[in-house]
C-alpha cells in the first residue's frame, strides 16, 4: 500500500491512499500502531505532486493516520510533514553530501488550489480541535494556520477565521 502510494499513475496513487484511509478507519489502534508513521511516509511524495487530486487524497489519508496513534504518537508524522530533524542527530550521509529536508505544511499553506488549501486548513485546525496530543502540537501547527489569516482569497480568510475561533472556544 505504502508503494502505491508513490506510483507514478495518478489514479493508482489516488486508490492507494484512499485505501490507506480505509485501513486508518477501520483497523485504527489495534493494527497500525506501529505502522501509521510508515504509511504517512509514503503519503509524502501524494503530497506535493502537482495534481490537486492526488494532493487532496494524501491530505484526506493523512488526516485519518493522525487518529490511530495513541497518546504521543503523532509526533513522528508531524516531524516528517515539517521537515524537522533533531540537531543531536546527523546523518552519516550528511558528512559526504548534502540532505534537504522538505516543509509540507510551508508546501501545501501556499497550495494553488483552494479545494485543497482549504482542505489543509481544515485538517490542522481539526488536529489542534480534536487529536488527544493537541497540546503537544500546537506549537507545530499555530504559525500555518495564522498565516491563514493572511492569505489572498477572502474565502480563506473567513474560513480559517472561523476554525481559530472554535480552536479558542475550546481553552473558554
Amino acid at each position: 500500500t505504502r508503494t502505491l502510494c508513490m506510483d507514478p499513475s495518478v489514479m493508482v496513487a489516488v486508490s492507494a491512499c484512499e485505501y490507506v484511509g480505509c485501513l486508518a478507519t477501520h483497523f485504527g489502534q489495534d493494527l497500525l500502531y506501529y505502522f501509521n508513521s510508515i504509511l504517512s511516509r509514503g503519503l509524502l511524495y501524494a503530497l506535493s505532486h502537482k495534481q490537486a487530486k492526488m494532493r487532496l487524497a494524501a491530505l484526506n489519508a493523512i488526516d485519518k493516520l493522525m487518529y490511530c496513534s495513541p497518546f504521543k504518537k503523532n509526533v513522528e508524522i508531524m516531524e516528517q510533514l515539517m521537515g524537522f530533524r533533531d540537531p543531536n542527530v546527523v546523518p552519516i550521509k550528511d558528512f559526504y553530501e548534502p540532505s534537504t529536508k522538505f516543509n509540507y505544511y510551508a508546501y501545501l499553506s501556499s497550495d494553488s488550489n483552494m479545494v485543497v488549501l482549504k482542505r489543509f486548513y481544515e485538517v490542522i485546525s481539526s488536529w489542534m480541535m480534536d487529536t488527544e496530543d493537541r497540546s503537544e502540537n500546537e506549537p507545530r501547527l499555530i504559525p500555518y494556520i495564522l498565516s491563514g489569516l493572511f492569505d489572498k482569497n477572502e474565502e480563506i480568510d473567513v474560513f480559517v477565521y472561523d476554525r481559530f475561533n472554535m480552536i479558542g472556544q475550546l481553552y473558554e
